[in-house]
């Protein structure tokens, strides 16, 4: 007996249910990846590529069922004679670590990398659909989300039904996959079929009326309204504040940060093995001395490279030439403080480089801190100093452990350290200088 294929019409309720799976799967992959790098920072590259690529793994595996399992859903009420759907393989190793190579060397902040995970594991469930769809010579349409929709994805659902073909892919992928938007690919087998809500017919014209322009498009959609309009821009201002974000804390060597934990504060380093407490040693030393601190060796700029106006000391324990921490600071007469261009723990004492190690020695945040505090007053600032925390949490952090003032002014992390809060910090710690 031939078979008959039956048109159906799957509701918007069904339709947003899906997408909704199919979103929160992906965004809560991106969400551990910012999460990742917030504890544990960008510096260990193959640490940081090795768990991108298990969340990749793991929940592409879940957009891929979830996508199957629509495709055979949808195939089974239309009666359609096809075979179960095929899952896709997940992306590979080489393609996640490329993907986390080229997104750092764009910006380095986890926001970004957290979107290129939720991205590739919202295309891996697209490419399930678009690959069966292709095997089984059915047709495919952009379906935009529920709630406001981007203008582009708007163009796109213009396009209507299409039969299913090797065009509709680019390098075997499906294309226009973005991160943080619910709208995605569906399919059918008959041609009555449809979306409830979705009019192809509709979005053409409104790309038609804006002479096929899709900013033209976009610019008519927030001025029919004005609450999407609001909503943009201010999705725009954070997306300008964070960009704002992202270019200061890639460009090192002119910003500089702090990165150090306040820790103990202990007259000397105390050794975490033993409790003892360690003498130490302060000197000052020329970027030169210090090839091979940088990014790579968990130093966060290239220390040979430092300003020529800055100063630079080292902080080390008597006895060893091993160094625990190094600041570097220039004086700022216009600001009568000085300017603390770049405030880092070693690796070795460095928590958010130890996922979950004990560090070497507890105080060198501290001790760091106060070396800026006694330049200051040598220089006759009376040991005001400020510099850039690292990010929002440093920053926090930094008001509260070293009774530091939140100055947004030139930076959005700058902290600003009194007289007085960095004269009582001196007087905690003993060092002596190596001349």
């Amino acid at each position: 007996m031939a078979n008959s294929k039956k048109s159906i019409q799957i509701s918007e309720e069904a339709w947003k249910a899906y997408t909704d799976k199919l979103y929160n799967v992906s965004a809560t992959a991106g969400k551990k990846m910012e999460e990742y790098i917030l504890k544990h920072g960008l510096n260990d590259r193959n640490a940081l590529i090795d768990y991108a690529y298990g969340l990749v793994t793991k929940y592409s595996e879940g957009t891929s069922a979830l996508a199957a399992q629509m495709y055979d859903e949808i195939a089974a009420a239309e009666n359609a004679l096809t075979l179960s759907a095929e899952v896709i393989a997940t992306p590979s190793y080489d393609e996640v670590a490329k993907t986390v190579h080229g997104t750092l060397k764009r910006s380095k902040n986890e926001k970004s990398l957290g979107g290129a995970i939720q991205y590739l594991v919202k295309r891996n469930g697209a490419d399930t659909v678009l690959h069966n769809a292709l095997r089984d010579h059915a047709q495919f349409a952009w379906i935009p989300g529920a709630g406001e929709t981007c203008s582009f994805c708007r163009m796109l659902a213009s396009n209507g039904w299409r039969y299913m073909s090797k065009k509709a892919l680019k390098n075997g992928h499906a294309e226009h996959i973005h991160a943080n938007c619910r709208c995605t690919y569906a399919i059918r087998f008959s041609e009555q079929s449809n979306i409830q809500g979705y009019d192809p017919d509709k979005y053409y014209q409104e790309y038609v009326e804006a002479g096929r322009d899709v900013n033209e498009m976009r610019r008519l959609q927030y001025r029919n309204n004005k609450e999407l309009a609001d909503k943009i821009k201010a999705q725009k201002r954070e997306a300008y504040a964070k960009r704002r974000e992202t270019e200061l804390f890639n460009n090192d060597v002119k910003y500089g940060k702090i990165i150090i934990d306040g820790d103990e504060f202990v007259p000397c380093l105390r050794d975490t093995a033993t409790g003892q407490l360690v003498d130490t040693l302060v000197e000052e030393v020329s970027g030169k001395t210090l090839k091979g601190y940088n990014e790579k060796t968990g130093w966060y700029v290239n220390w040979s490279k430092i300003p020529r106006e800055a100063s630079i000391y080292k902080l080390t324990v008597k006895g060893s030439d091993e160094i625990q921490g190094l600041i570097a600071m220039t004086p700022m007469p216009s600001h009568k403080a000085m300017y603390l261009n770049w405030v880092v723990a070693a690796p070795q004492n460095n928590p958010m480089l130890l996922t979950g190690k004990a560090k070497r020695y507890e105080g060198v945040g501290g001790h760091l801190m106060a070396i800026a505090a006694e330049k200051s007053i040598e220089m006759g600032y009376e040991g005001a100093a400020y510099g850039y925390a690292a990010n929002a949490k440093l920053a926090k952090y930094y008001v509260e452990k070293f009774k530091g003032t939140l100055l947004p002014i030139e930076h959005p992390y700058e902290v600003f350290y009194s007289e007085d809060a960095m004269k009582k910090l001196l007087e905690m710690y003993n060092y002596e200088w190596k001349r």
